[in-house]
């Protein structure tokens, strides 16, 4: 689906949308028509995400996060993988044509805050990334990314492991 004169901002920070649901607010301009898949990464800038990253720590404390919520079966997800430790689930806001977000079910703010205890999670969140992409061929090639704090734009306060694939990937990212 092409969006005409426009494109999305992050939608999954501000509440889960339906996929054909796009409020005016969360439109910026552009001076072409993108697909959806590559709508966020068109528009994001630095001050954008820095803002909603700034609002997410806000948030942190406040209320059970996004990812709490669909652990606990509150919001629907398109759940590709889950056992007693983690969850992998396509994110709704893909900036690639494959996007999955891998998830500890015991909520770890980010990964500044893990110590030596947590080897064992960080390991099997690694584990099942790569089972993922396999999962989904992504025999090319695909990134794995984990957003840190403010300037890393983290915008959920639960540790997750982005796994992104099926295009052509650009360096430096960000």
């Amino acid at each position: 689906m092409a969006i005409a004169r426009g494109c999305l901002r992050s939608r999954m920070w501000r509440g889960l949308l339906s996929s054909n649901s796009f409020p005016s607010s969360s439109i910026c301009p552009s001076t072409k028509p993108v697909s959806k898949i590559h709508a966020t990464a068109h528009c994001r800038n630095e001050e954008s995400d820095a803002g909603l990253a700034a609002e997410a720590r806000k948030r942190k404390k406040d209320k059970p996060n996004i990812f709490m919520k669909i652990i606990k079966k509150e919001i629907d997800a398109d759940i590709l993988f889950e056992d007693d430790e983690v969850l992998a689930f396509r994110d709704v806001n893909p900036v690639a044509p494959h996007h999955i977000l891998v998830i500890p079910k015991r909520e770890i703010p980010c990964i500044s805050e893990t110590n030596e205890s947590d080897i064992q999670i960080l390991g099997k969140l690694l584990d099942t990334a790569r089972k993922m992409a396999a999962k989904e061929e992504l025999s090319d090639g695909y990134r794995i990314v984990i957003n840190e704090g403010k300037h890393g734009s983290q915008s959920v306060y639960h540790l997750h492991v982005h796994v992104i694939g099926g295009r052509q990937m650009r360096w430096p990212p960000g």
